[in-house]
């Protein structure tokens, strides 16, 4: 991989991480359990919550794999997948810049996971 590139990637790894450590630290105060004399307004309170949490649980799985991404780019194995060993698109690491898998591969486990969350695996 040329150097201009790594450098392009890396960069993107940085954005996103900081702004993956700014959704947390934005969500973790609704995280908080506050009750209310009001059934209503309890309610909207879990279900701010629980919106809090699912926030905070992506960017925490996005930060997992940043941080392993960084790692490949100590070890020299970023950009290659990690199934196949072939290269993974530039446009793929443009856009998704923590990804371990090409393209082929990720749709391949996507098939077999079931119909969840798949940002990790992205």
């Amino acid at each position: 991989m040329k150097d201009t590139k790594f450098l392009e990637y890396r960069r993107l790894l940085v954005i996103a991480e900081n702004d993956a450590r700014d959704r947390l630290a934005h969500e973790r105060p609704g995280i908080n359990i506050q009750t209310h004399g009001d059934a209503i307004d309890n309610l909207i309170e879990a279900l701010d919550r629980e919106q809090s949490i699912t926030t905070s649980m992506r960017a925490t799985e996005v930060l997992r794999n940043i941080h392993a991404a960084f790692a490949r780019m100590a070890d020299g194995s970023y950009g290659e997948c990690a199934h196949c060993g072939e290269s993974i698109s530039p446009k793929r690491l443009a856009a998704l810049p923590w990804t371990p898998n090409c393209i082929r591969c990720q749709e391949r486990l996507d098939e077999q996971q079931p119909d969840t969350d798949r940002l990790s695996a992205a």
